[in-house]
């Protein structure tokens, strides 16, 4: 009972900031396995960037690409029938012990080999994870508010 109270007052407290602040609108609260996080686009851009765009870059004019661009493992986990949590838990389970027992993209692995194993953090796995779930990758708008926080 104790944590449905935590977690009422966690989304009430989150509804209230961005009330309050124009540039919370876009955050979103994510929750993790033990935690419900707030978190804003540009801290997720950020860490996507960081974390990711090495090797899973969205650019398609890179000639020697370590792995396939960042939509294209949106592309492959998501479907009509999966939902949100099970996305973010698929993506997690793999990035935590890639194998190519878990990889559902023999394509990937046969031209990029498999994923090395990575130190990340859970949280910030399934934080990349929701927003990959939320956000069309592979769409013009997004990419160019992509582009606007490389140019900053």
């Amino acid at each position: 009972m104790k944590t449905v109270y935590l977690t009422l007052f966690a989304i009430c407290f989150s509804l209230c900031l961005s009330s309050c602040d124009n540039k919370s609108q876009n955050q979103k609260v994510i929750k993790t396995s033990d935690s419900l996080l707030v978190v804003r686009e540009i801290d997720t851009l950020k860490l996507i960037n960081n974390k990711c765009f090495s090797c899973h870059n969205p650019d398609l004019k890179i000639d020697n690409r370590l792995a396939p661009p960042i939509f294209k493992v949106r592309e492959h986990y998501l479907s009509d029938s999966i939902t949100k949590v099970e996305f973010v838990n698929a993506i997690w389970k793999f990035v935590q012990n890639p194998s190519e027992e878990l990889s559902i993209m023999p394509g990937a692995v046969r031209n990029f080999s498999l994923m090395p194993k990575q130190n990340f953090k859970e949280e910030e796995v399934k934080i990349i994870a929701s927003y990959l779930f939320d956000n069309d990758v592979s769409s013009d708008s997004w990419y160019n508010k992509w582009d606007s926080l490389n140019k900053k």
